[in-house]
């Protein structure tokens, strides 16, 4: 089924009538009564889903093991002519630092699901990480992407509008105890006691 859409039509979502799937039978290109048929309504939808992600990043966050990090602010900007109307956000994989990673379900997205961003409208979230106990201190460097799911399935596909940023994470050691003072002196003791 192929739509022929004029070049200044309005962009938007449009519903046909009836119209008809039939088996020709007897006059060519004319639906009789005896032809087998099946009418279905048609929906178009006329314009693009595009957004922005307007941070250049990489957003920067820093935390300690065992505590969520600082957030950094996430911009998202309907830069199409369409409604987004399940935008979501999520890690692509993990954070490293070359030698070490944090899983990507460990960062943290308020809202995980934005609002409906209406054309050239933007809406503002924050990205954070919850850091693992045990994390070895550096820089943890990531991607993450904004997505409209259009199918809401949970996962980006090619067809839905889509932007990225790379983030960083410096995770400091989390040091509990200190020893003071350093170095430590024993008082002196004579050979053979103790």
């Amino acid at each position: 089924l192929t739509i022929h859409i004029d070049p200044g039509q309005a962009y938007g979502d449009y519903e046909g009538e009836f119209a008809h799937l039939f088996n020709d039978l007897n006059t060519p290109g004319v639906m009789d009564a005896g032809d087998a048929k099946d009418p279905f309504r048609l929906r178009c939808r006329v314009g693009n889903f595009t957004l922005d992600i307007l941070e250049a990043g990489p957003l920067a966050a820093q935390g300690v093991p065992n505590t969520l990090s600082t957030k950094a602010t996430i911009s998202v900007k309907n830069t199409g002519n369409l409604d987004l109307e399940l935008p979501k956000a999520r890690a692509e994989g993990d954070l490293s630092d070359g030698t070490n990673t944090i899983p990507g379900s460990a960062c943290a997205f308020d809202p995980t699901v934005y609002s409906y961003i209406s054309p050239l409208m933007t809406r503002t979230g924050t990205w954070g990480v919850q850091t693992p106990p045990g994390t070895e201190a550096g820089t943890y460097n990531g991607t993450i992407k904004v997505w409209n799911d259009d199918d809401a399935d949970g996962t980006p596909d090619d067809t839905e509008a889509s932007d990225t940023v790379s983030v960083s994470l410096t995770v400091q050691s989390n040091k509990s105890l200190d020893v003071a003072p350093d170095p430590v002196e024993l008082p002196v003791t004579k050979a053979g006691t103790t």
